[in-house]
């Protein structure tokens, strides 16, 4: 399997009729930058291709590295492992750490994985096979979310054996395109702990674009359906790449101006898929590889980068405080990102970033405390990087240009020795 990135020039701005339909709603008008994505995502591919930082380090939570020993590779199993590894990529929890947990689970009882066994039965079957699955979950440290994954995993279950043979590949076999994917498999039951809907054979507990598009994604990069074009998993890791480097802006406002705008909004997510997936329609480049250069910058080196930190109280660091936990903005002053100790973060972040140079692609830092605490995804200022970072690392070629490159897969994530200047060893 390749990925090409070709150079296709297209349209500066666009704002879809979808977008359009749902920004009514909000007060902020925002859009598409097709140049800038043009730019940002050419430069994103192009290291992932050189498999330059952070690819030559970084993994994905779908790695072999966290599949059971015993899970049978490209088959209605593996499809059915990573169906249900769904269940944790919502959020709050570390991807890696629920599927390498979730492993665990299937190395000792495999056969909690197999959809026949949930058959249909009345309230006190239900709730037995649902007591057992969350048992089960806790036993193996999976407790987040637990009581709802465990209902979300029956139910999913009972509905992929009855409908679908019990495998998810019958989701997709067809090469759908995402609109008709969406309505095969997103939750259509507004009490999502109700099991009215299982009678039904589209709609699946838990499952929101976000998780439709992360199943596409698992399942295609394992080789388990035809590749066919679809938007990344849209999740903070993504929009904070997307916000950050203005692929997504707001008509009207300088990047001055944009600072504290709050894009925790559907018109926002709705706009991520559609840039995300119109770019790899436009220049035929895989999703997956879209979706990896994406999120494993973000989860990489923008974590890493100190002026994304923030400051938030946390009860459980206080045992006397009896509020909930609250964001309070950036955690270091721009004085005090410029100290010795925050300079070297940087050159192990920014530093060693794609989108850090004069090419001027990234504008703002955008912090997670916002996002997972306040419900809020906001510039928080613009991103600061040291000075004598500047005459490092601008204007070398190790950051510029855009050009054709073909990646295989089965080298994607090897390592290639990098000193920290990002220079090859």
């Amino acid at each position: 399997m390749t990925y090409a990135v070709p150079l296709v020039v297209f349209e500066t701005e666009r704002t879809s009729l979808k977008a359009q339909k749902i920004k009514q709603k909000d007060t902020v008008d925002f859009y598409i930058d097709e140049s800038q994505a043009k730019k940002v995502f050419g430069l994103l591919l192009e290291r992932l291709a050189r498999k330059g930082p952070p690819y030559n380090t970084a993994h994905v939570p779908q790695a072999d590295m966290f599949l059971p020993t015993n899970l049978n590779k490209k088959t209605r199993e593996h499809a059915t492992f990573l169906f249900v590894l769904c269940l944790w990529m919502r959020g709050g929890v570390e991807s890696d750490t629920a599927a390498a947990f979730l492993g665990d689970m299937y190395q000792e009882e495999p056969e909690l994985f197999v959809p026949e066994s949930y058959v249909h039965g009345d309230k006190e079957q239900t709730e037995a096979q649902i007591s057992m699955v969350k048992d089960a979950l806790r036993r193996y440290r999976l407790d987040q979310r637990v009581d709802e994954n465990a209902c979300g995993w029956v139910y999913n279950m009972r509905k992929l054996a009855r409908f679908w043979g019990g495998d998810p590949r019958r989701f997709m076999d067809d090469r759908p395109d995402f609109g008709t994917l969406v309505r095969r498999i997103k939750s259509r039951r507004a009490d999502r702990k109700s099991f009215l809907g299982e009678h039904d054979r589209e709609g699946f507990m838990y499952f929101r674009e976000k998780m439709v598009a992360m199943l596409a994604y698992f399942l295609m990069d394992a080789d388990l359906v035809p590749m066919f074009y679809a938007p990344v998993p849209v999740d903070f890791h993504v929009l904070r790449v997307l916000i950050a480097s203005e692929v997504i802006r707001v008509r009207g406002k300088s990047t001055e101006e944009t600072i504290g705008v709050d894009f925790m909004r559907t018109t926002v997510l709705q706009l991520a898929r559609e840039a995300t997936e119109g770019y790899c329609r436009s220049h035929r480049v895989s999703p997956i590889a879209l979706a990896d250069s994406l999120w494993l910058l973000s989860r990489t080196l923008c974590r890493r980068n100190p002026g994304n930190s923030g400051y938030v109280t946390d009860s459980r660091k206080d045992p006397n405080w009896k509020g909930r936990r609250r964001f309070h903005g950036p955690k270091w002053s721009v004085e005090e990102l410029a100290m010795p100790g925050k300079v070297e973060s940087f050159r192990r972040s920014c530093g060693l970033c794609p989108l850090n140079g004069s090419n001027g692609t990234c504008a703002f830092n955008v912090v997670s405390g916002a996002y997972y605490v306040a419900g809020q995804l906001r510039p928080e200022r613009l991103r600061f990087v040291p000075t004598e970072l500047q005459a490092h690392f601008l204007d070398h070629p190790e950051f510029q240009g855009t050009e054709h490159h073909l990646i295989d897969e089965t080298v994607r994530f090897a390592p290639i020795p990098f000193d920290d200047q990002g220079q090859e060893a």
